[in-house]
């Protein structure tokens, strides 16, 4: 059975302080986001994996506030929240799974489709760090997240008037008015994302091994938290292919340093190899990265479906809600 598996959770916070204020500006929480017509290609919109350009956005789009007087909550971490993960995946799928694990789309079950599910080859490889894997493949995927801040939608509010004009326009059970809705105004808004950035790194091994290695990751002889016996695991010594330490922001100088301070060799091995699970035994690296950036990419993300905040009797929004969530899972069965 595919899937993936958390044996080892280990979270490294350095946060000394954390500041919570309700705020005026709500930023992009409540902004409205068209995740039909962008189906498979919102990474366009979000800075969540490396891209190749130059353009430090974070939201491609302006802010395209639909709800009225949103009451919204800004949490910053001073000195930063790190979070490190190991994770095993059965395969690609599992992989996409692990990547997007934050990001949370109302009536998308698997919210990397949303995401990613246009990505070539090329683009697959560029944002992992390896090279396009053929045949029958584990992965092992190591994931550090430093959260900077955090907005969030303190309580449900109304569609602000001009958005709700539009939606007293639709009539119910007619699927052309409601279609031409969202595509005026969006099916989600933003209820929650986190800023931020991340260090990820993908190992790729033959079927095989990985079922080796996951036998013994799971059982009791090498628990996870025997950094020593991890990093051997870890290693080309059993990795069909080591891959890159990628940032999510895209950062090249900040790629460059991460790919520099975790070079590793082993006594078996001729050549130096990155290793982001060496963060384990240096915490000072987690250290400077988060003091290197800034909130570059975003961390964590919640989308909830606009029918959320409408005001109308409750047949109509039972309705739309139906035929948006209907919308959403075939072009998620689909494709």
């Amino acid at each position: 059975m595919s899937g993936s598996s958390w044996r080892t959770a280990t979270v490294v916070v350095i946060c000394c302080l954390v500041q919570s204020t309700v705020v005026a500006d709500p930023k992009w929480v409540g902004s409205a986001v068209d995740v039909l017509t962008n189906f498979g290609d919102l990474y366009l919109k979000f800075r969540v994996s490396p891209r190749n350009d130059s353009n430090p956005w974070v939201f491609y789009d302006d802010p395209s506030p639909v709800l009225k007087d949103a009451s919204v909550k800004r949490t910053v971490f001073y000195q930063d929240k790190g979070e490190f993960r190991l994770e095993l995946c059965d395969d690609f799928k599992a992989l996409m799974e692990s990547y997007f694990r934050h990001f949370f789309i109302e009536g998308v079950e698997n919210a990397w489709k949303a995401f990613a599910l246009s990505w070539s080859s090329a683009k697959q490889s560029s944002s992992f760090g390896i090279k396009s894997p053929r045949g029958d493949h584990g992965f092992i995927v190591l994931k550090l997240n430093v959260q900077k801040e955090k907005y969030h939608l303190q309580r449900l509010s109304n569609l602000n008037q001009s958005v709700q004009a539009l939606f007293d326009q639709v009539s119910i059970y007619d699927t052309m008015s409601a279609i031409k809705f969202y595509q005026q105004t969006g099916t989600h808004y933003i209820h929650s994302y986190s800023t931020g950035n991340s260090l990820c790194q993908v190992l790729v091994y033959e079927r095989q091994v990985f079922e080796n290695l996951k036998k013994r990751i799971h059982g009791p002889v090498v628990p996870a938290t025997n950094f020593a016996a991890m990093a051997k695991y870890l290693s080309p010594l059993y990795a069909n292919e080591v891959g890159r330490v990628m940032v999510a922001s895209g950062d090249l100088t900040i790629a460059r340093w991460a790919n520099e301070i975790l070079r590793r060799k082993r006594s078996r091995l001729k050549t130096k190899y990155p290793s982001l699970w060496s963060v384990m035994w240096r915490p000072w690296i987690v250290e400077e990265f988060t003091s290197r950036t800034g909130p570059d990419a975003v961390v964590g993300l919640r989308l909830e479906l606009i029918d959320r905040v409408v005001s109308a009797d409750e047949e109509k929004k039972k309705w739309y809600h139906m035929l948006a969530d209907n919308f959403l899972k075939l072009n998620e069965n689909n494709a």
